[in-house]
């Protein structure tokens, strides 16, 4: 590649395994393929010294750009990429500190809808599951989840609030800790697919019944789980139209284009499903002040 004009583009994911990482790769790769571009795939683990270590590959092996789905919010294991000048997009999560394009999903208010969706079938007891607060994508999230409690007069009660790697395992850990609790949720937000499938297998050994027992909604799925009954109400993520945003924004910087390009945010539509009603929903509020009068 050295020497000459490089027809390949760097594509940096959290985790090879997980279908959402799958479908936005093959976004990549389908855009890539019909502009004369081959794919480097480059899967992090969800850990910052191989991804720096990708980084470092990909500036040495000169690439024509990347996109990157970040562990981290800072530019950090990223520096020799950025200070080389080869045009960077992200995906899914943003660097806070280094000014390069990003494609996103609206994060906060799709769990604030998802939130509030829980709340309005009766539950009051949520507990949150969500990805690591150092990555954007976790943190907007929570932010969206805290602001539904707060619309309903509740706060957020640090102890229904786990946070880590967005793994099946720690789904799975994090339920059967909630759940075998003093006081356990009624109801639980998983913030990634593979926090949802570690939940429900939890769920599962616990003898739980969704949404008897308990409530559950999710931002997006495994390819499984729409086979599952009840149906899972779900952020659904429009996964492929992000990894082929994201290589659409590289190619034009690649080729020169002097206006910086936009950043992006693609809406997350809720898809009801019947996982949430384990409690009768509240009657309609009305809008009246302190003393009853209508405002």
């Amino acid at each position: 590649m050295r020497g000459r004009p490089s027809q390949v583009l760097g594509l940096v994911i959290g985790d090879v395994q997980n279908p959402f990482f799958t479908s936005l790769a093959r976004a990549a790769e389908d855009v890539a393929s019909e502009n004369g571009y081959a794919v480097f795939l480059c899967n992090s683990d969800e850990d910052v010294r191989k991804e720096k270590m990708y980084a470092d590959l990909l500036v040495a092996e000169q690439v024509a750009g990347v996109v990157m789905s970040p562990t981290n919010e800072t530019g950090t294991t990223c520096t020799r990429l950025i200070e080389s000048g080869i045009p960077l997009v992200t995906v899914d999560r943003r660097l806070l500190d280094v000014p390069v394009p990003w494609v996103l999903v609206n994060n906060e208010q799709a769990a604030y809808e998802l939130t509030s969706h829980l709340l309005a079938d009766g539950h009051r007891r949520i507990a949150g599951l969500f990805g690591p607060m150092t990555m954007t994508t976790g943190r907007e999230r929570y932010l969206g989840y805290a602001r539904a409690l707060e619309a309903y007069g509740l706060p957020v009660l640090p102890e229904l609030v786990r946070s880590g790697p967005p793994h099946e395992a720690e789904g799975r850990a994090f339920t059967r800790e909630l759940m075998t609790g003093a006081e356990p949720p009624t109801a639980l937000l998983a913030g990634t697919n593979l926090l949802a499938m570690g939940a429900l297998l939890a769920l599962h050994e616990l003898k739980l019944r969704v949404p008897d027992d308990v409530g559950i909604a999710s931002f997006d799925v495994v390819p499984a789980m729409p086979l599952l009954e009840p149906q899972i109400t779900r952020v659904a993520m429009p996964t492929y139209e992000m990894g082929r945003v994201a290589v659409e924004i590289l190619l034009r910087l690649i080729g020169g284009e002097e206006a910086p390009p936009p950043n992006v945010v693609l809406q997350a539509p809720l898809q009801l499903g019947t996982s949430c009603r384990a409690h009768e929903p509240e009657p309609e509020r009305d809008m009246t002040d302190e003393e009853g009068r209508a405002e």
